[in-house]
């Protein structure tokens, strides 16, 4: 009898080298979530830490933000570590200018935030004309940050600015707002700094 493995599901955006794998839907929304933060630079996968002599699996992400670097650490069910363990992890990271930072399921999973990462992500795949994307970018250049409202009176597209910017935002290219307010006309477009 032939043994089937599945695959653990990833997840690539612009801020990624690699596809960074993402073992359950919480983590999968951690890193949606990051890699749309206009202040993360990058994302990388971390399987394990290594400081003298002992190798620590951790299986986190590393995010490379403007205020430093972190490992994300979701709370909650994993394999608990020995102390020794986490002694290794705090050294390991701290001789690679890592900081820990721990976040809770409820804080991935808290609205407006939650909601918004997962439509915008959505649209990552969508199509849209080369003009409706420049004409978005342009004005954002020309007139600096609107709202998604402004966007669709000064733009006309094919498809309405909404699901263009969303679209420019899984690519990197542009920022929305998404802690403040559910997606929607009032939601704030910058160009990306």
């Amino acid at each position: 009898m032939r043994t089937i493995r599945r695959r653990t599901p990833v997840v690539s955006t612009p801020k990624t080298k690699t596809a960074i794998p993402v073992p359950d839907t919480v983590r999968r929304d951690l890193v949606i979530q990051t890699a749309l933060d206009p202040h993360v630079r990058s994302i990388q996968f971390m399987h394990q830490v290594v400081h003298g002599g002992r190798a620590v699996t951790v299986g986190s992400i590393i995010v490379h933000r403007d205020d430093g670097d972190y490992m994300m650490e979701v709370v909650g069910p994993s394999p608990l570590r020995t102390p020794a363990d986490d002694e290794t992890v705090d050294r390991g990271l701290t001789a690679r200018g890592i900081r820990r930072r721990e976040i809770a399921r409820e804080d991935i999973r808290s609205e407006p935030r939650f909601g918004n990462a997962r439509r915008i992500w959505e649209c990552r795949n969508d199509r849209h004309s080369a003009r409706d994307r420049h004409r978005i970018l342009e004005t954002l250049g020309e007139r600096g940050p609107q709202t998604v409202g402004e966007l669709d009176r000064l733009v006309v597209t094919e498809s309405g600015a909404l699901s263009v910017v969303c679209t420019l935002a899984c690519e990197n290219a542009l920022e929305l707002d998404i802690d403040n307010h559910q997606l929607g006309p009032k939601t704030l477009v910058r160009p990306r700094r």
